[in-house]
């Protein structure tokens, strides 16, 4: 799979919880996405459904706190691509994979200072959750949540088709692993179930 900002998805989810209760009781709810092509495609069900706006009290945000990891000189590219082309590259990468800098792109460090305040956002919300975003994103909201070491935050695993529901306390949080039982993810009934969701959709981190 190939690196970069626009490239379709598949659901792949974790839930950040700061309250329980379905996003379907009308009590409010927020829909926060990353302002790249694919988590958009993700949240469609929902952006275009009105009715179950309306129902349920959902707001949502774009934002591009969450997009995914700047891959700058790489976008675009395949590992394979780099292999090919710049394999000192992916060699430098696997050295210090948190310190590691795309040329002209980011690296995990630069994600921690742009995710920083959206996840102090997020743990101070009283609403359901339900966030779509991308695999280094999420490493470093499930870090932040968890209390990961910096140094163990780019090998978290974000599994596909599996929502990780977070429900957050102030002694720390519970992670807890939902499967989905279908292949692309029905965005709705994630919604219906979870009181909030860190989305993700592509290799990236």
């Amino acid at each position: 799979e190939s690196l970069g900002w626009n490239k379709d998805s598949s659901f792949q989810g974790f839930d950040s919880a700061g309250s329980s209760g379905s996003a379907e009781d009308g009590d409010g709810w927020l829909l926060m996405t990353s302002q790249l092509r694919r988590t958009r495609q993700t949240a469609r069900p929902l952006l275009e459904d009105d009715r179950f706006i309306v129902k349920s009290g959902m707001r949502r945000v774009h934002t591009a706190l969450l997009n995914e990891i700047n891959s700058g000189a790489y976008d675009g590219f395949t590992v394979e691509d780099i292999e090919r082309t710049d394999p000192h590259e992916l060699e430098t990468r696997a050295k210090d994979k948190l310190r590691y800098r795309y040329p002209q792109g980011e690296s995990y460090l630069d994600i921690v200072q742009r995710v920083r305040p959206l996840a102090m956002e997020i743990e101070r919300e009283r609403r359901p959750v339900l966030v779509i975003a991308h695999q280094a994103v999420l490493r470093t909201l499930l870090a932040f949540f968890k209390g990961t070491p910096l140094e163990e935050m780019p090998y978290l695993e974000i599994p596909l088709h599996t929502v990780l529901k977070l429900s957050i306390a102030a002694h720390g949080c519970t992670v807890e692993h939902v499967p989905l039982p279908y292949a692309e993810g029905d965005i709705k009934t994630v919604a219906s179930f979870t009181g909030s969701v860190v989305e993700e959709s592509i290799q990236g981190g």
